[in-house]
This record gives C-alpha cells, structure tokens and sequence, in this order.
C-alpha cells in the first residue's frame, strides 16, 4: 500500500477514536467550542439585583437573602451608584453567595477557569467597580461551567449555567488556585499601583480605566496577572505584568 495513503488511514483511525472516546457518549449535551465564550454559551442564565452598599455586611452576618430575581438583561437596575469599589476578594465572596443562593451549591468545590476585575481609576483607591468570573468543574469526560458577572454601578448580578465542554484528552484546563498562588487579586492591584500605574492614572487626572485578569486557559493562555490601565479613549497608558507565586512584575510598552 502507498505510504501515504498508510498515513491517511492511520489518521483517521485515530481521529474516530478521540471521537468515539471523548465525544460519542455526550452527544447533544456538550458544546461544539472548546471552551466558553461569555453568556453566549449558557443555556441558563439568571439575572439578580442587588445592593452593593451592604450586602458585604450582610454575608458577615450570615444573610443570604441578599439577591432578588428580576426578568431580562435591563441594562440599569434602580438608582446608579457613584464611587463605589470593591477589592477582588470581595467579589469572590458574593460569587460564592450568589451561587449559593441561585442553585445552593458551594463553589468553592469548583475551579476557576478566568478572573476579570474592570473598573474607573476614579474608584481605584477602593477597588473594582465589575467583575467576571469562569468556574469549571471536571465531571467525568466533561467540563461543567458557572459564570458569575457582578456590577456595582448598577446594581445586577449574572449568574448562568448549563454549557459542558469536552475535556482534551491532553492538556486538560488549568485551575487559578486562590490557595496555592503567592499573590492573590488585590496583592496584584497593589503591586500594579505602586509600581507606575497610581503615577499614570494620576497624571491623566483619573480619567482612565482600569483591567486586571488572568486567564491561562484556551482562547486567553496568559498564566499572570495582566494589569491594564487605558485612557479616555481606550488608548493604552500603562501594563503591567505580575507572577501570581514570585510577585516578580514585568512593565510592557
């Protein structure tokens, strides 16, 4: 036989294997992508509102009627709120609450796939005004995804669910360990600060913007933190990038 006609068919042989073994027994639950791509890919997505100006103190007290169910994607949810901002760590603790509450599972069985902090330099002393969250959970030959959107300005929170993805049978998706890392979320902003970008915002009069992600999965692949800030016309001003277990930084043009 043509080797080339030998390579074909061997090929294709293992082709309809990685088929049969890790898509076959899914068929019709699983996406067709490789990974997720925002609300796009959920077929169950819940809108809450919220009030950011006490449900911190509220979760302290161990109150968790703190959300209320609304219907649609209505783009303001009552009276905005100004100059408000969270630390990274006070997102992860509503995400976890707001799971809860939609579905009464704890998250923090659950892996992180991606962390998105967006905010004003205005609000940068205090924090974060949105957040996007990605969590994965491995359930035999498939990845179970949440997403969680938190915004404070007015008031709405996300929650979706129901999108599976096929796991690889290699390279399988990483998980953004908030107990192994060195330098958690708001380490990272205080390193960024300190280190050119509480210059930067100030030198532009807080008219800028401000991103902080880490992403290592398929469709971002970048394992530290990525620290942005923008200008008033999304032209870059300052980048920053930060190892998540050294706390070594590197600043980008």
């Amino acid at each position: 036989m043509n080797i080339k006609l030998i390579k074909i068919a061997v090929f294709i042989g293992y082709s309809l294997l990685a088929i049969m073994t890790f898509g076959c027994s899914d068929a019709g639950r699983v996406s067709a992508s490789d990974y997720p791509k925002g609300l796009v890919s959920y077929n169950d997505v819940r809108y809450y509102t919220f009030d950011p100006q006490t449900i911190l103190s509220m979760l302290e007290m161990d109150k968790m009627e703190i959300f209320q169910p609304f219907e649609g994607d209505n783009k303001y949810v009552g009276v905005p709120v100004d100059t408000l901002g969270w630390q990274p760590s006070n997102y992860l603790k509503v995400a976890i609450a707001l799971n809860q509450f939609a579905v009464q599972d704890d998250l923090r069985q659950w892996n992180i796939y991606k962390l998105l902090f967006t905010g004003s330099c205005a609000n940068a002393p205090s924090g974060f005004e949105d957040a996007h969250i990605t969590y994965f959970k491995i359930d035999e030959k498939i990845y179970a995804t949440r997403e969680i959107k938190l915004f404070l300005w007015n008031k709405k929170a996300v929650w979706a669910g129901g999108a599976e993805f096929s796991r690889p049978p290699i390279f399988g998706w990483k998980n953004i360990d908030m107990e192994t890392i060195s330098v958690g979320p708001n380490d990272a902003f205080q390193i960024a600060e300190a280190n050119g970008g509480k210059t930067i915002r100030q030198s532009v009069e807080n008219i800028c913007s401000i991103t902080m992600s880490i992403a290592p999965n398929a469709g971002f692949q970048y394992e530290d933190w990525q620290v942005e800030y923008r200008g008033s016309h999304e032209e870059p001003l300052f980048k920053i990038i930060i190892d998540p277990y050294s706390g070594l930084y590197e600043i980008t043009p």
